[in-house]
């Protein structure tokens, strides 16, 4: 969930600005698109600022969350508390 508030807000994502500091520092060349664009989506050929690239993400990256979320609530829901009548 935080990535996903990190990326709606338009903010860059801390771990992002790690790897291009480390990759900096190892001698190795930045990249402008993001780890998702730089590794996800160039090589597949599609536009990392493209609306419909970025419904995907966000679709994504909430079912995801919504699927966590509904699996966690699904275990708490099934917990049957012990009988006190047990021994």
């Amino acid at each position: 969930m935080a990535i996903l508030a990190v990326n709606l807000a338009g903010a860059e994502c801390p771990l992002t600005d790690l790897e291009l500091a480390l990759r900096e520092a190892a001698g190795a060349p930045a990249y402008d698109d993001g780890f998702l664009g730089h590794y996800l989506f160039a090589p597949l050929g599609l536009d990392v600022e493209a609306a419909g690239t970025q419904l995907g993400i966000y679709a994504t990256a909430f079912g995801l969350d919504a699927l966590g979320y509904g699996l966690v609530a699904i275990r708490r829901w099934r917990r049957v508390p012990f009988s006190r009548g047990r021994a």
